[in-house]
């Protein structure tokens, strides 16, 4: 009587390779994708405060100028202040928030805006900037009007994001 063979069945070692390889090859094009993530985040989150900025700083103007129209014309004012934003006066340059310097005992911007999270700094006192913190180049200022500028220039630094 013959013996029954038995069939062995499974993956051989060849297509198990073949499998690793192909996965190989999927994570080295998905890696890059998902490792970028938190550059785009910064930028991100940059970018939603450059929206809350502009829009408090067009909400000022308007309270400003029905408020108290003499001192929100153009140029440097004295402290105004404005019921919608409570007892504290807010100084003002052309109708705009005053980027000013920080905690000088008057609100400028950087007491107008929640900066949650962002490192605030006066790099001079026409300029306020909130960076992300820890990361270089990436950051959101607001400068003050200028000469013969008409708004304040807020702009979006994200090259080292």
């Amino acid at each position: 009587m013959q013996a029954l063979e038995k069939q062995q069945t499974g993956f051989t070692l060849i297509e198990l390779v073949i499998v690793i390889v192909i996965l190989g090859v999927l994570a080295a094009f998905a890696l890059p994708r998902f490792a970028d993530l938190g550059n785009e985040a910064r930028t991100s989150s940059l970018q939603g405060l450059e929206g809350v900025v502009v829009s408090t700083v067009s909400q000022f103007r308007t309270v400003c100028a029905v408020q108290s129209s003499t001192n929100c014309g153009t140029g440097l004012h004295p402290p105004v202040t404005l019921s919608a934003y409570g007892a504290t006066p807010i100084r003002v340059v052309g109708g705009y928030p005053e980027a000013g310097s920080i905690n000088n005992g008057q609100w400028e911007i950087d007491d107008l805006v929640d900066t949650s999270g962002f490192e605030v700094s006066n790099p001079n006192g026409s300029l306020t900037r909130w960076s992300v913190s820890g990361v270089s180049d990436c950051y959101l200022e607001y400068r003050q009007m200028q000469g013969g500028e008409t708004n304040p220039l807020i702009t979006v630094v994200d090259t080292g994001c």
